[in-house]
């Protein structure tokens, strides 16, 4: 994904390294950037989250074996610093 304002990506992906189809699962994949918007206000950063370059989140809604897992990304401005994984 690129670098926007915002994005929202839903990807469905089939296992298998060989073609053998082992399971199915659909995940979305949003982010949102606090810095450098050029579309949403505020602009161009969010002074609220000035210490953080961006806010990412993965969710798996299907199949069965994933549904409701999900993670939260949040990344520093500083980049000395790991970002902060939620699960």
């Amino acid at each position: 994904m690129g670098r926007h304002d915002a994005s929202l990506r839903l990807h469905d992906r089939h296992g298998g390294w060989n073609g053998d189809i082992k399971f199915k699962y659909t995940a979305g994949w949003a982010e949102l950037s606090t810095w450098s918007r050029v579309t949403l206000d505020p602009k161009p950063y969010w002074p609220e989250h000035k210490d953080k370059l961006r806010f990412q989140s993965v969710f798996f809604p299907v199949a069965a074996e994933f549904r409701g897992t999900s993670f939260l990304n949040i990344w520093d401005y500083d980049h000395s610093t790991f970002p902060v994984l939620y699960g």
